[in-house]
């Protein structure tokens, strides 16, 4: 066939290109910590297109813990990534939704995508911030925004085509807020006034409870420290409670409106007076929110208590309480550039300190006070704290013991001595606590020491004599005749009980163990099986629980 061709020029040319994404002068701040308040500023950077062709521009947002651990669906709620572009696009608040999911075309103020052509003098620039609403725990989270720049065709922010990528990345610190409470002040019903009615002064919490010190049981030369401290609060008048004071050569000095010129708090016993030595002034601070005076007060009563002086050691382990003899003068700063007097006030407590002692130690009848032992058998003993409120060791009565609940402190318990694994107990956060021997067979005595702090940090020691109830008596055939189901489910709560002892516990009573003692006779009509019958439990002396004081309860806190 005849054929011809001509070529024409059409202007259209094929060449390669590059999609390529930079991030120039990023700034990380370091370090980062959020607590409260608007968005901070974790991030910013200048985003250019390095390549030769446009592409579009788009964003994902990461957040998890520094360890690797994802956040849960709650804690993404409170975290919020701000975005902002300047003027290219619109400012981006990513939430919960939008957090830790696929890519997303940024847009512009008309909601179209924004597309970055290949000028380097085109900077996109970007800030990252991080907000929290309200951390309640410390923790570190790792924030890492990635932008990508597919070709400008794309219509998925993710799909498979030509991109670059770019990531910032920073930790951010989460604080909680420290909400500072309330400084404790007393009711207004607790002040008593002054002699002429210029300040008034509040006892509620100016009373201790204390005991013998853990650090000084086996030394010497003893020591007896309080538990709580002792805090008295002064009301001052309403007015400022500091004066600018200009001094002859034009200078300026602050000067306290009032001033405490004396303060004497002495304790006295049955036995002897200790003075001032023995109360001791820990902190004396000004309440600016109660426009008052704030003292603090510790005891350590260093007077002879020597362990091998008998007579010495006896009145360490009795003293009973200390009464306390507090005056109070106040100066007020005048108009002529000095103090001068301006009111004073006294007071007597009999019992402003007691001591803290054992539920066991109620004596059956009025008689002097001694640390008594404890006896014990099968059954729970539940005992319980009291503070001892009698002027001297003599004639305590039942009434002379009142009831304490520790709410704050810090009580522990150890059992020592030859028969410590014969002995359970259960902790009880301060209050009541039962006490029992699994086993009375070879019971040769034990010592407790309930060891307790409270805010004074003072390690106080509570220690009695463990022994075995004198008319303690176990019948061998009274566990024989029980049923076998009822002597597992007896040991298996005996089990339960004995489960967080602070030595090790033998709760197993083989049968051989069972003490036989001789038992009286029984009337012929009542005989042991029946007895049995009506109360399956061993027959030994029934023992009452120690809180025979049916007083209002006092906390110490």
């Amino acid at each position: 066939m005849f054929n011809d061709k001509a070529n024409l020029n059409m202007g259209i040319k094929l060449e390669l290109g590059t999609v390529s994404l930079a991030a120039e002068n990023t700034n990380i701040i370091n370090p980062v910590n959020f607590t409260e308040g608007d968005p901070i500023l974790i991030v910013s950077s200048n985003l250019i297109n390095d390549g030769s062709l446009s592409g579009k521009l788009a964003y994902k947002i990461d957040v998890a813990k520094k360890n690797g651990s994802s956040l849960s669906a709650e804690e993404l709620k409170k975290t919020s990534i701000i975005i902002n572009f300047g003027t290219l696009a619109k400012e981006v608040t990513a939430t919960a939704a939008s957090l830790n999911t696929n890519f997303t075309f940024m847009k512009d103020a008309n909601n179209k995508e924004v597309i970055i052509n290949p000028d380097k003098t085109a900077v996109v620039p970007v800030t990252v911030k991080y907000k929290h609403n309200a951390p309640t725990e410390e923790e570190e989270l790792t924030i890492k925004v990635t932008f990508r720049l597919i070709q400008s065709n794309a219509v998925d922010a993710n799909a498979g085509m030509f991109s670059d990528e770019e990531s910032l990345t920073n930790t951010v610190t989460l604080i909680p807020k420290v909400i500072e409470e309330e400084s404790y002040w007393p009711d207004e019903n607790t002040f008593v006034k002054s002699a002429n009615g210029g300040y008034s002064y509040s006892l509620e919490k100016m009373k201790m409870v204390f005991s013998e010190t853990q650090e000084s049981i086996n030394t010497e030369n003893r020591q007896i420290k309080n538990l709580n401290k002792a805090i008295l609060y002064i009301q001052l008048p309403d007015e400022p409670l500091k004066k600018t004071v200009v001094k002859n050569d034009g200078t300026t000095e602050t000067k306290d409106t009032f001033i405490i010129t004396y303060l004497k708090p002495t304790l006295m016993s049955a036995n002897y007076s200790t003075g001032n030595e023995s109360l001791i002034e820990e902190s004396r601070e000004i309440n600016e929110e109660h426009n008052g005076i704030v003292i603090t007060f510790n005891l350590k009563d260093e007077y002879p208590y020597s362990s091998v002086d008998p007579n010495q050691s006896l009145n360490y382990s009795r003293k009973s309480s200390y009464a306390l003899q507090l005056n109070i003068s106040i100066d007020k700063y005048n108009d002529y550039g000095y103090y001068q007097y301006y009111d004073i006030s006294s007071s007597y407590d009999r019992f402003f300190a007691s001591r803290l002692v054992l539920s066991s130690d109620i004596p059956d009848k009025t008689t002097d006070y001694f640390q008594l032992p404890i006896e014990l058998t099968t059954n729970e003993r539940l005992l319980s704290f009291k503070r001892l409120q009698i002027e001297s060791n003599l004639y305590a009565s039942m009434d002379d013991f009142k009831d304490v609940t520790l709410t704050n402190e810090e009580v522990d318990f150890k059992v020592t001595g030859e028969s410590y694994e014969k002995v359970s107990y259960l902790l009880n956060n301060g209050g009541p606590f039962p006490i029992w021997l699994n086993s009375g067979h070879q019971f040769n005595g034990a010592t407790l020491n309930v060891e307790i702090t409270g805010d004074a940090k003072n390690r106080l020691n509570i220690s009695r004599n463990l022994l075995l109830q004198k008319d303690f008596r176990l019948i061998e055939n009274k566990f024989r005749s029980a049923p076998i189901e009822n002597q597992e489910s007896e040991q298996q709560v005996n089990v339960k009980k004995s489960e967080e002892p602070t030595q090790p516990i033998d709760i197993t009573v083989p049968d051989e163990q069972i003490i036989e003692a001789p038992v009286k006779e029984v009337a012929e009509e009542n005989p042991i099986n029946e007895i049995n019958q009506v109360n399956d439990s061993p027959i030994e002396e029934i023992v009452e629980s120690d809180n025979a004081v049916t007083e209002p309860i006092e906390e110490i806190e």
